[in-house]
C-alpha cells in the first residue's frame, strides 16, 4: 500500500492526503493485521480515513482503501478519478483466530464506509 497501517496499530488519523495519478499502483490505503499463531495477532483498530483524493490508476488491480480483519474504521469523502476498485473489507487469511484476547471479538465489527452516489 502507498500508505499502510499494520498489525495492533491503534488511534491513527490518516486525513487529506493527495495520491497523484499512476500507471501501476498498489492498493491506496491499506489496514492489515499482523502476527503469527504463537505470538497471536494484532489487529489495526480505530481508524479514521477521511479526505482522500486519488489521480486516475489504471490498474485494474488497485483497491482506494483495503480493510482486513481492522475494526472500530470510519471512511469518509475518500474518491479517485479512475481506478480499478473501490473499498475491499476482508475477514482476513486467519480473521480473529488469533487475535489478542482484548479484542478477539471485535475483529471485524464496526466498519463505516461513506454512502456512495456513482
Amino acid at each position: 500500500a502507498v500508505i499502510g497501517v499494520m498489525g495492533g496499530c491503534s488511534n491513527v488519523d490518516i486525513s487529506n492526503i493527495y495520491a497523484p495519478s499512476a500507471s501501476v499502483s498498489p492498493n491506496i490505503i491499506g489496514l492489515e493485521w499482523k502476527g503469527t499463531d504463537v505470538l497471536g495477532t494484532g489487529h489495526p483498530h480505530n481508524i479514521s480515513i477521511k479526505n482522500v483524493e486519488i489521480g486516475v490508476i489504471d490498474s485494474a488491480d488497485t483497491h482506494m482503501v483495503w480493510v482486513s480483519s481492522a475494526f472500530n474504521v470510519t471512511i469518509d469523502n475518500v474518491w479517485a478519478k479512475k481506478i480499478g476498485n473501490g473499498f475491499m473489507v476482508y475477514a482476513g487469511d486467519r480473521a480473529n483466530e488469533w487475535a489478542l484476547s482484548e479484542y478477539n471479538e471485535l475483529v471485524g465489527t464496526v466498519l463505516a464506509l461513506p454512502i456512495l452516489d456513482v
